[in-house]
């Protein structure tokens, strides 16, 4: 089954229950691409990531924008 789920703001707890029930159905990823929004510097999602050995990557600043042009 897959599922999305969107929202204007989601805490880090939230993405973190998001994140390990998308893992358990669907196994862990390596590495998890974000942004720097404070859900994904947060000690919640660090401490997960960390917990998980899951590497992060960090888009750059302005990356999302020049994609789209």
């Amino acid at each position: 089954m897959s599922y999305v789920e969107a929202d204007f703001s989601m805490s880090a707890e939230n993405v973190v229950r998001i994140l390990d029930r998308i893992a358990s159905k669907r196994g862990k990823p390596n590495t998890i691409r974000v942004d720097n929004g404070p859900e994904y510097i947060s000690k919640a999602f660090v401490g997960w990531h960390n917990k998980e050995g899951i590497s992060y990557a960090q888009i750059g600043r302005y990356e999302t924008k020049e994609r789209t042009t």
